[in-house]
């Protein structure tokens, strides 16, 4: 009988790198489809051109490339801090790999649309199994809003990978407790802060996630979310030493907070709650015009603390803010927006809206049916806990690159909707 385990443990060896073989085949698979449909994308674009914060993100990018780092602040005197730095250096270096083409900077973004898609099914494969990574990874290649948000050079597609990494990492954690598999979650949680200014809010479930079931008063129960935050720690703390040194101020990683002004303003509310630079609203001129030269971070801590007061003073406004933002977030905000979206945001024409607007809804339509499933309940808590914390970007101002940290759960949702439609409908009806 003691001869008799090796070939069985052969056979189960076997079925074991079968297994791996065909996940890795089902995976690559569809990040190869999400490459081309994305180089398909940027073929298809006819006229471009550089816009808002593409434009910004070019400019910090051509400055790391020729070697002096971060250009000064464009709102105030002196060094900025205002873009986190993962993606600027990231396309600085692509730019300096290729004499700053921005072409390059796109089929980069492309790239790294397609590893965010890899994730998707990576993700969808540890907790619903093959079928439904299949269709969520094919969902998430075609999705419009993602292949729209990787036409131009924003961060969206690079913290979207970064935060679809950091929650496969963590679900490897939770299924093999192997310290390496935290370490990288915490890793990758540091790049997606340092990508994006909201990213701090994907830290929240992965703490969670990483401890493991004990009760409460278990001190030993803390030692894994404990250690997956140094690693976070470890990771933005360059960047912040950084600041302190340059901005002679402690700026975790950027101070975007007065964006807060670009809603909360009276010029704003008499139009219906977009967001607009501050300066356009008098008020804020004034405040900015006045007793100059200030520091960037001087001048972000004032416009937040009006905004804050605005907000205070008129609580109504902060509702409907927020419901208007709420439609705009899915691209129901109307074609006149979307188009006006497409034009500041990302340097597109206006047939680009379409594809925005009426692109998204199938999908919204399959996840909504999905999310009654019992594989979306069976999905653990703190995963669903990611995309509505993301939502709260809906109290300051709401576009489709806004959505992009939500989209992947939507591909997954429409994922199970589908494949519990299609299994419904093969199901044999009763004679």
């Amino acid at each position: 009988m003691e001869g008799a385990s090796v070939p069985l443990l052969r056979s189960s060896r076997l079925a074991s790198w079968s297994s791996l073989s065909t996940k890795a085949t089902t995976v690559g698979a569809l990040a190869a489809l999400a490459l081309v449909v994305r180089l398909l994308a940027l073929l298809a674009v006819g006229h471009f051109h550089l816009a808002a914060d593409p434009a910004d993100y070019d400019h910090h990018a051509r400055s790391i490339a020729a070697g002096h780092g971060y250009p000064s602040s464009p709102v105030a005197p002196g060094p900025t801090a205002r873009r986190p730095p993962a993606f600027p250096y990231l396309l600085g270096a692509v730019y300096r790999l290729t004499g700053s083409s921005v072409t390059a900077g796109r089929v980069a973004q492309a790239a790294i649309g397609s590893i965010a898609v890899l994730f998707v099914a990576l993700i969808a494969y540890e907790l619903w199994g093959r079928r439904v990574a299949i269709v969520a990874g094919a969902f998430a290649a075609f999705l419009p809003p993602l292949v729209v948000d990787g036409l131009t050079l924003l961060s969206e597609p690079l913290f979207v990978a970064f935060e679809l990494a950091a929650v496969f990492a963590i679900l490897r954690w939770r299924r093999h407790a192997r310290w390496p598999w935290l370490c990288a979650a915490g890793v990758l949680a540091g790049l997606a802060i340092l990508t994006r200014s909201n990213g701090a809010l994907l830290l929240l479930p992965l703490l969670v996630a990483a401890r493991p079931r004990r009760p409460w008063r278990d001190l030993h129960s803390y030692r894994a979310p404990l250690a997956l935050l140094a690693c976070t720690v470890v990771t933005v703390a360059p960047w912040t030493v950084r600041n302190a040194i340059v901005m002679h101020r402690f700026v975790p990683v950027s101070d975007q907070a007065g964006t807060l002004a670009g809603t909360y303003n009276a010029y704003s509310r008499a139009h219906g709650g977009i967001w607009v630079l501050a300066n356009l609203d008098p008020a804020y001129a004034r405040l900015y015009q006045r007793e100059r030269p200030r520091g960037e971070v001087t001048l972000d801590a004032e416009f937040r603390a009006a905004a804050l007061r605005f907000a205070e003073h008129h609580p109504s406004y902060v509702v409907s803010a927020a419901a208007r933002n709420t439609l705009r977030l899915f691209n129901l905000g109307g074609l006149p927006y979307e188009r006006g979206i497409v034009a500041g945001d990302y340097g597109l024409g206006a047939r680009w809206a379409y594809v925005l607007v009426y692109g998204l809804l199938p999908f919204l339509v399959l996840a909504v049916a999905g999310a009654a499933t019992a594989g979306a309940r069976a999905a653990p808590r703190w995963f669903w806990a990611i995309p509505v914390l993301m939502l709260s970007t809906i109290l300051v101002l709401a576009t489709n690159r806004f959505r992009a940290p939500i989209d992947p759960f939507i591909a997954m949702l429409a994922a199970l909707g589908a494949v519990a439609l299609f299994d419904r409908l093969r199901r044999p009806r009763p004679s």
